[in-house]
């Protein structure tokens, strides 16, 4: 037989063999893509441990990428001034009786920042008449919120005393990025949140 003759019979049989090794080929690279995914996974995972309960390791967003977001705000009324003092727990001592019985709302929001670790976001609120759109009350004193970790949700509640007049109002919330002069024209806040409306009071 013929050298040609013995290749031209050895091809049929070659093509299962051929086969044969491609699919043992393809297997072994199926199981090693497999192990190297449960690797990954199983290294995202104790990354993901890591962060949860060490938070403070999660890498800090960069100022671009640095958010805040305002919940819903709660409403009660008719709380006093004595009766939000009480709530948190600051003493009377500096207020007159007047002072302590005037009737008012207290609000409440939760914060929550990411990024901006150790910079203070500064705070606005203000009491809007919802059908005229003028603002009848606002704070008079600068308050601001500092994050003390990568992501921190912090509740801030306050108190605002009744407006006159029948309304409704409504109190508007604000959180500004740092260094920001809450109210100048053309700053423009982080992230906004407005209460339900609320009758005020009609004097006698």
């Amino acid at each position: 037989m013929s050298a040609e003759t013995a290749a031209t019979l050895a091809e049929p049989g070659s093509k299962p063999k051929r086969t044969r090794r491609l699919r043992t080929w393809l297997g072994e690279l199926s199981t090693t893509v497999k192990a190297i995914g449960g690797v990954a996974a199983a290294i995202a995972a104790i990354v993901g441990l890591v962060f949860l309960f060490f938070p403070d390791l999660r890498p800090a967003p960069t100022s671009d990428e640095g958010s805040a977001t305002l919940s819903k705000p709660t409403l009660e009324q008719p709380v006093t001034y004595r009766q939000y003092l009480d709530r948190i727990e600051i003493p009377h001592d500096r207020s007159t009786e007047a002072e302590l019985a005037r009737p008012g709302v207290l609000a409440g929001v939760v914060v929550t920042i990411k990024g901006y670790r150790n910079q203070a976001l500064p705070l606005r609120w203000y009491v809007l008449d919802v059908g005229t759109h003028d603002i009848v009350d606002q704070q008079s004193k600068k308050h601001a919120l500092t994050a003390d970790r990568n992501e921190t949700p912090v509740a801030w509640p306050f108190w605002v005393e009744l407006p006159e007049g029948e309304g409704p109002f409504k109190i508007v919330l604000q959180i500004y990025p740092p260094n920001a002069k809450p109210g100048e024209t053309g700053v423009l806040p982080l992230a906004e949140a407005e209460t339900e409306p609320f009758p005020g009071t009609t004097p006698a």
